[in-house]
This record gives C-alpha cells, sequence and structure tokens, in this order.
C-alpha cells in the first residue's frame, strides 16, 4: 500500500535568515504548502535552535548572513540532525560515506535503477523506502532526492528530505493482514482465497493446467464448543490449521473460510487429469492422516475427525464461487 499525497506527513522546515521580512515571506509560503515551520534570525542563532529543539526535515538557510552565513552553517551540520538521531549515525560515521551503507537489501536492482534514472532525467525522485539503521534496525521511510545543478547545468550535490513513517505503514500492514487472514489461525480468509483462486483458474485454463480444491471441515466441532467452552475449540482450529499446513507444499494455499471448514488449493498438478487426482488423493490421505491424530488442547487429549470433499479445475472456465 503506498502513501497518497495528502497522507504523506508535512515537512518541518525552519527558516534562517537575519532579514525578518524575508523570513515572513518565506513562512507564508511554506504554510501554503502544508509545511510546519519555525525561524532563526541568524546563522548562529540557527545552530542555537538546532542543538535545543526537536529535529526539522529540511533547514532554508539564507547564503549571505552577518554573524554566521549559510554555506558554514551547512559545513557545521553536514547532515541534519533529524537524519542523524532516526539513522542511528554519529556525523563523523556517515560524511563522506555513500548511501548504500544504509540499503535495507528489500529493495532490488531495478528499484534503484528506477530512482536514479528519475533523478537524472527529472532532476528528483520521490517514494516509500526502507532503509537500515547503524543497530541493524529497518525503518520505512518518505524519501524526496533533488539534484543540485551550477549555472552550467553540472549537478553538484544531492538534497535528500526523508521522514520515517515506519508506525504508519506497520498500522497500514495490520488493516491489510487483518483484511485477508483470519485472525485465529493466520490463515487466509474467503477474500484472499477468492483472489488466488481467480488467478489459479485463469492461469489453468491458459496453460492447461488441473489445480485442484479439497474442502474440509472438522465433525462433531459444535459438540467440542458446548462440552468443553469455546476456548478448548479454538485451540483445536489453530492446531488444524498448523497440520494442514504442514501437509502441503509452500506455493499451495491452506484458507479457512469460517467456523470449521477449511480449503486446501492444490495447483500445477499434473495436465493429465487421472494423474492429477492421484496426486490429490495422496494430499487428501496425508491430511485424513494427519487431522486424526490426538489433539492437546491444555490438559484435554482430544480426537476429531475430518470430513474432504474434493473438486479437480483449470482446464474449462469457471467462476470461483461456482466452485465454492
Amino acid at each position: 500500500m503506498t502513501l497518497t499525497e495528502s497522507q504523506k506527513p508535512p515537512l518541518s522546515v525552519l527558516v534562517v535568515d537575519d532579514v525578518a521580512i524575508n523570513r515572513v515571506l518565506a513562512i507564508a509560503f511554506l504554510s501554503r504548502l502544508g509545511c510546519q515551520t519555525h525561524e532563526a534570525g541568524g546563522g548562529l542563532a540557527a545552530l542555537d535552535w538546532l542543538a535545543s529543539q526537536p529535529p526539522v526535515d529540511l533547514i532554508m538557510l539564507d547564503i549571505s548572513m552577518p554573524d554566521l552565513d549559510g554555506e558554514k552553517v551547512c559545513q557545521q551540520l553536514r547532515a541534519n540532525p533529524a537524519f542523524l538521531a532516526t539513522m542511528g549515525y554519529a556525523i563523523e560515521e556517515i560524511v563522506g560515506m555513500n548511501p548504500r551503507i544504509f540499503k535495507s537489501g528489500r529493495h532490488d536492482s531495478d528499484f534503484y535503477s528506477a530512482m536514479w534514472r528519475s533523478i537524472k532525467e527529472l532532476g528528483s525522485w520521490e517514494g516509500e523506502v526502507w532503509d537500515r539503521c547503524k543497530d541493524g534496525r529497518i525503518i520505512y521511510k518518505w524519501i524526496n532526492i533533488t539534484a543540485i545543478a551550477d549555472d552550467e547545468g553540472r549537478i553538484t550535490n544531492y538534497v535528500s528530505t526523508q521522514s520515517d513513517i515506519t508506525d504508519r505503514k506497520t498500522a497500514e500492514d495490520a488493516i491489510q493482514h487483518l483484511a485477508f487472514y483470519d485472525p485465529l489461525t493466520q490463515l487466509p480468509n474467503r477474500r484472499l482465497l477468492m483472489d488466488r483462486l481467480e488467478l489459479a483458474m485463469t492461469a489453468g485454463v491458459r496453460h492447461q493446467h488441473v489445480s485442484a480444491l479439497l474442502f474440509i471441515d472438522l465433525d462433531n466441532f459444535k459438540d467440542l464448543n458446548d462440552t468443553l467452552g469455546h476456548d478448548k475449540g479454538d485451540q483445536l482450529l489453530k492446531q488444524v490449521a498448523q497440520r494442514l499446513q504442514l501437509c502441503v507444499r509452500e506455493d499451495d494455499t491452506v484458507a479457512r473460510l469460517g467456523g470449521d471448514e477449511f480449503v486446501v488449493m492444490l495447483q500445477d498438478l499434473s495436465e493429465e487429469p487421472a494423474a492429477a487426482a492421484t496426486q490429490v488423493e495422496h494430499v487428501g490421505e496425508k491430511i485424513l492422516h494427519a487431522l486424526n491424530q490426538p489433539y492437546m488442547l491444555t490438559d484435554t487429549t482430544h480426537r476429531s475427525t475430518p470430513s474432504i470433499g474434493v473438486t479437480l479445475f483449470g482446464e474449462q472456465p469457471e467462476k470461483p464461487d461456482d466452485l465454492l
């Protein structure tokens, strides 16, 4: 899930200028852009402010100031305090280092090629990036990189503004997980199963691959809930989910539809229906054996028997709802 323009965290900007009217104009402009603004009346005041206040995302500096000009302020800062605090580095550890030290390993070479192509052709790039902190933590950031060119058009520097959006991304991922996974067993739910089933059916027709659905429910599950309580029933369902996952390949899908109903989707079986049916029968026997073993529910040993129904699909166009 990608942040929309309205969801991007606002930039916190420190405006540094010894001329008050210039600060007023800059702050008015930045405020219209939705930035959070702060101000300092000179280079020394900016350094004092940065040493005592929470870090900011961006510093807008006047080049010429009587006490300490913008270039000298940059020389003393070299890296934004907010960046140093986020990444866990001291200034002397990163000045002159290649940004590759922050690579998390979660983006491939194509990702970085597209990033630098945009910077080269358009002069900037922005997007979401996983970066690695000094202590090994992986954080999620919204990053904007802009190329700075001299009067002759030659790139001299790159300026990057970054915002740590890890908490927001974690919350989004949690919402995404709730939408597609069963909270009790952590298996795909009906919605995700339907998505995967539709893809499998389309691929099956295109490549003439046979796949299968196994419908599994637990015999007398209601009696367990009524006699031993729902807590024991939940324990049983979680153990059933674990056993089902051990019976299939990594690329197959085990889903929980609700209650004591589970579905196993086996993909890319033999192209011959008879051979595919034999493969499914083998998996079905494996599931029956696994689910017929005793379950330990806290201090109670329980036996449960499953019922399994099977259907093959893939060679002819069908609708997912019809199969289910």
